[in-house]
């Protein structure tokens, strides 16, 4: 028969399992540059604005100067998504990562799949989102992928240090004005300024 204790230490195995497996889904989600990054260190109002989305169809729109926090405040926030729901499916790509994948899928003939998949995640990162080189595959599989995710209430995350017209013109007409407007819609949008430069010395 099973004891007090063995109860206790199933559910303390099981527990370490379950924080290991977390763990592990990290280091493969987050880039090694990002895991340590120090709150501390990043512009503390924007940081408070990101860190205070909860899950939700309305996403995050993080724009602002490269160099400015953006990413490290995206990822502190994913890493509180994970640990409060470890079931939750995230993906997050790079500038130019998504562009690759879809190219290398639809080159596999794996294409459909992945792009479905893409699109009904719990939650999809885009970071530097407008940097992908956009062929017609690539714009046509993005521009599904936030349709999608707007009409079914699937929050999107995304960076930038682009204009609206900076993205609209690198899409095509009838897709580029429909995409940011879609962004503006259901994205609330968080500013990252640069820090100010210390005063001088003026004695």
């Amino acid at each position: 028969m099973s004891t007090a204790r063995d109860s206790e230490n199933w559910a303390a195995a099981a527990a370490t399992e379950r924080r290991e497996q977390r763990e592990r889904r990290w280091q493969y989600l987050c880039p090694p540059l990002y895991r340590e990054t120090d709150p501390a260190r990043l512009p503390q109002g924007p940081l408070a604005d990101v860190l205070a989305w909860r899950y939700g169809p309305q996403g995050l729109l993080l724009i602002g100067p490269t160099g400015t926090g953006k990413t490290r405040a995206a990822y502190l926030l994913l890493r509180r998504l994970l640990d409060e729901d470890e079931t939750r499916r995230i993906i997050a790509y790079d500038g130019l990562a998504f562009g690759h994948e879809a190219a290398r899928r639809f080159r596999e003939g794996t294409g459909e799949t992945w792009v479905t998949g893409v699109a009904t995640a719990d939650v999809i990162f885009f970071d530097d989102f407008g940097k992908m080189t956009l062929t017609e595959r690539v714009e046509a599989e993005l521009f599904g992928v936030i349709e999608y995710r707007t009409a079914h209430h699937l929050p999107i995350l995304a960076t930038s240090n682009m204009t609206g017209a900076d993205l609209a013109a690198k899409a095509s007409k009838d897709r580029g004005e429909p995409l940011v407007r879609r962004l503006r819609e259901f994205c609330r949008v968080v500013v990252f300024n640069p820090e100010p430069e210390p005063a001088g010395d003026a004695g």
